[in-house]
C-alpha cells in the first residue's frame, strides 16, 4: 500500500490507466516504450519523483538477485532517462503488452522506489524502513504478525478516509471471523463456505470477481518415464475435464460465489481476446458429460479405467482449492479412475516445481502426476499460459530445456507472433490462435473462476467494492469510506 506503480488499474473495470506515468506510448518500431512522469510528485520523505527513480526501479527488479522480479516477461535491453520526467524502455523484442506489465497486474513490475533514498541506506535497511509515494506511509511492523500504515495527505490521487491501516496476519479463519464480529477487525479475508453463517450474523460481504481460476496441471507428459502413462494421451486429458460437474462445484463448494471459467488464464476482461467465442467454447468443451468422458477413456485404451496420482493442497489465500480438488477426485472416480489423492502443503509442493530430472528436465517428483494449481487474473490472456507451458519456465508443463518438444516450440512461436503483432486485428487473431493451440493440449485446465472474498463489519467500515481481477486490498484501502460516509443497506 505504500507504493505507486508506473501505471495503474481502473477501479471499476480493471483496465490499465495512468499511475506515476501520465502518458505512455509504444515506439513505431515496437521496440521501445516511452513513459512521461507526472510533474510535482514526491516521495514520502519529500524528495521529488523523477525518471531516474523509474530507471533505478527497473534495474532493481531486473537484477539477477531480485526475489520478486519478472525478468523473463519484460525482456528489457536497457532503460534510458530522456529527461527529468521521461523514461524510455528499450526492448530486446517487440512486446505490445509491456505497458500492462507496468501496472502490477502481472507481477510486482511497475512498482517505483526512490533511488536516492535506497542508495543512501542500502536495500537491507530499506526493507526495514521503506519509503514510497503511495497514499499510505509505513509506520511500523512486526515480522509475521502485523504491518501498520499511516494515511498520507499529499498523494496525487487519493487521501485515505482512515488515519491508520493495519494488516494483521491471522492464519486461522475462525480467529479472523471472531475478530471481525467483536470489532477487533473491520475486514477479514474468508472462504466462501463461511458466508452463509456470517450473513445471518449481519456481516457484509465483498466478492471481487474474476480474481483467479482454480485449475489442474498435468505434469511431465513428455518425460520418457511416462510416455505410456494414461495422462500422456490427449483423449484421457480431455476426459478428465468432461468428468467434472463445474456447476455443482460452484453451487455447493463455492456457495455460488464463483463462475464458469473460459480458457486457461483468460478472463472476460482479457485484452485482444474473442470473449464470446471462448464463452461458447467453454459451454461446449468444459461441459459436464461423464458418458463422453468414459468413452474417451475407453477409446484411449483404458476401458477398465486406470490409476492416477493427484496432488491436492491448501494454498495461502485460496484455501477453497483443497475442497475443489476433493470434489474433482470424486467426479474422476465416478468415470472409473482410481485416484490416489495425496494431500500436501503449498510450502512443500511449490519447491517440487524446481527440482528437475537430469535426463528429461521435467519435475523429478511431479512428472506423471496431476495437481491442483491456480491462475491469477491479468489483462494479458497469454501471459499465464505461456509462463507455465514454455520450455524454460519453472513449471515447464509442455517441454523443458532438455526436451524442447514440438508442442513447446510451437507455443514459443505462437506466443512470439502474438506479442509482436502491432496491428490490433492481427494481434487479436494471433492471440486467439495461440490460445486455441494451448487449450487443445489439455495440459492445464480451468475448473472454476473464483474471486477474492472479504467479510466486513458494517459498524467499522463503509460500503466499498474491489477492483475486478485484483484480489489485494492495496490501492482499494485508500478508497474505503467510513460507515457514516457510505453506509451499507
Amino acid at each position: 500500500p505504500i507504493y505507486d506503480t508506473l501505471l495503474g488499474s481502473d477501479p471499476n473495470t480493471g483496465a490499465i490507466i495512468g499511475g506515476i506515468a501520465e502518458t505512455w506510448e509504444q515506439g513505431k518500431d515496437g521496440l521501445s516504450w516511452t513513459f512521461r512522469i507526472r510533474k510535482g510528485l514526491q516521495w514520502h520523505n519529500g524528495d521529488p519523483i523523477t525518471a531516474e527513480d523509474v530507471k533505478f526501479s527497473f534495474e532493481s527488479y531486473l537484477a539477477p538477485d531480485a526475489i520478486n522480479g519478472d525478468a523473463w516477461r519484460l525482456r528489457v535491453a536497457s532503460g534510458e532517462v530522456v529527461d527529468q520526467y521521461t523514461f524510455k524502455a528499450n526492448l530486446k523484442q517487440i512486446d505490445v503488452y509491456f505497458a500492462s506489465a507496468m501496472s502490477r497486474a502481472v507481477g510486482e513490475n511497475g512498482v517505483i522506489i526512490p533511488k536516492k533514498y535506497v542508495e543512501s541506506i542500502g536495500f537491507k535497511e530499506f526493507a526495514r524502513k521503506p519509503v514510497g509515494s503511495g497514499s499510505w506511509t509505513f509506520k511500523e511492523s512486526a515480522t509475521g504478525v502485523k504491518v501498520v500504515f499511516q494515511a498520507w495527505d499529499k498523494h496525487w490521487k487519493f487521501t485515505p478516509k482512515f488515519q491508520t491501516f493495519t494488516i494483521v496476519m491471522v492464519p486461522e479463519e475462525s480467529t479472523r471471523v471472531a475478530m471481525l464480529r467483536t470489532g477487533q477487525a473491520g475486514i477479514a479475508m474468508i472462504e466462501p463456505d463461511s458466508m452463509p453463517e456470517l450473513r445471518k450474523a449481519g456481516v457484509k460481504m465483498v466478492t471481487v470477481p474474476a480474481v483467479e481460476q482454480s485449475t489442474y496441471y498435468i505434469w511431465g507428459t513428455y518425460d520418457p518415464r511416462y510416455k505410456d502413462s494414461p495422462i500422456a494421451n490427449v483423449k484421457v486429458r480431455e476426459a478428465l475435464s468432461l468428468a467434472l460437474n463445474r456447476q455443482e462445484i460452484i453451487d455447493f463448494v463455492m456457495e455460488g460465489e464463483a463462475a464458469m471459467p473460459v480458457a486457461y488464464g483468460t478472463f472476460r476482461y482479457s485484452l485482444d481476446t474473442d470473449v464470446p467465442y471462448w464463452e461458447k467454447w467453454s459451454k461446449d468443451k468444459l461441459r459436464y458429460d461423464p458418458a463422453a468422458a468414459k468413452k474417451l477413456i475407453a477409446d484411449a485404451g483404458y476401458p477398465n479405467g486406470f490409476k492416477m496420482t493427484f496432488l491436492n493442497y491448501d494454498r495461502p489465500g485460496s484455501a477453497y482449492q483443497r475442497r475443489v480438488g476433493e470434489a474433482q477426485a470424486g467426479y474422476w472416480r465416478k468415470v472409473g479412475i482410481d485416484v490416489d489423492v495425496r494431500m500436501t502443503e503449498w510450502g512443500v509442493f511449490s519447491p517440487m516445481r524446481r527440482v528437475y530430472d537430469p535426463v528429461s528436465g521435467s519435475q523429478k517428483e511431479l512428472a506423471g502426476t496431476v495437481s491442483m494449481f491456480r491462475a491469477v487474473g491479468r489483462p494479458t490472456t497469454l501471459d499465464r499460459s505461456y509462463s507455465a507451458l514454455r520450455w524454460d519456465s519453472d513449471e515447464r508443463v509442455a517441454g523443458s530445456p532438455l526436451m524442447k518438444t514440438p508442442e513447446a516450440l510451437q507455443i514459443e512461436k505462437l506466443y512470439g507472433q502474438s506479442y509482436a503483432a502491432i496491428d490490433p486485428q492481427d494481434r487479436f487473431n494471433k492471440t486467439n490462435a495461440a490460445l486455441q493451440y494451448m487449450s487443445d493440449l489439455w495440459l492445464i485446465v480451468p475448473v472454476i473462476e473464483a474471486g477474492a472474498y472479504w467479510a466486513v463489519n458494517p459498524e467499522l467500515v463503509g460500503k466499498f467494492s474491489g477492483t475486478p481481477g485484483r484480489g489485494e486490498l492495496g490501492e482499494v484501502a485508500a478508497r474505503i469510506p467510513r460507515p457514516d460516509q457510505s453506509p451499507w443497506k
